[in-house]
């Protein structure tokens, strides 16, 4: 776990997680890629940044996906892609980072407003994922 993950990957690390978390939360969310679709719809999160840093994620095995190189990138717009889940590895490398009481502080937080973000969203039926995570977007993104 030598690696040092920049500030935009960690943050997309997070985001990955957190999406993670409410698979299931509405019959729409079955996988990871419907949250991932979902937040990437409205633009909120650029697509092809997003999946640069899933790339670099799953090359380093923090992240299980389809997106193994930047051919794999330009290969999703037709073929689809698949983003399994953050790995044992992942999630040891957030504990790492969390060890620091601030950044516990800051990371709890995001997932906490991620989780009620997609809480309204399963209330409501008309609140926006996309909104939300705009709205909470600049804790970490």
């Amino acid at each position: 776990m030598g690696t040092q993950l920049n500030e935009k990957i960690f943050n997309d690390l997070l985001l990955t997680k957190a999406m993670e978390k409410n698979i299931g939360q509405l019959d729409r969310w079955d996988s990871l890629n419907d949250i991932v679709d979902e937040v990437l719809m409205n633009g909120v999160i650029d697509r092809d940044d997003y999946f640069a840093s899933l790339v670099e994620l799953t090359q380093l095995g923090y992240v299980n996906s389809s997106l193994k190189t930047v051919e794999d990138i330009k290969k999703s717009e037709w073929d689809g892609y698949d983003i399994i889940c953050v790995t044992n590895k992942g999630l040891k490398y957030i504990d790492k980072v969390a060890q620091s009481e601030e950044m516990k502080e800051k990371i709890n937080t995001f997932f906490t407003n991620f989780d009620t973000v997609c809480l309204k969203v399963a209330e409501s039926g008309t609140f926006k994922l996309a909104i939300g995570v705009a709205g909470i977007a600049s804790l970490f993104l």
